[in-house]
């Protein structure tokens, strides 16, 4: 390993498992990104941090994208 190196650790019963992800294919490392931002997203809705809207201000929203 070198500085700056990339590894994804997986924690398997009690084991820390480091895998290189150089190696990884660029969509694998997309869907990590991904989860990362999903799991951020799920906190902040746990911690309450999301709005509640209507139905219909939600589509105007959405129609303004």
């Amino acid at each position: 390993m070198n500085k700056g190196d990339e590894f994804l650790m997986v924690k398997d019963e009690g084991k820390i498992i480091l895998k290189d992800i150089g190696s990884l294919a660029s969509d694998l490392k997309d869907e990590f990104v991904f989860a990362q931002r999903v799991e951020k997203a799920w906190s902040k809705y746990e911690n309450g941090k999301f709005k509640s809207k209507t139905k219909s201000s939600f589509i105007k929203e959405l129609e303004k994208c």
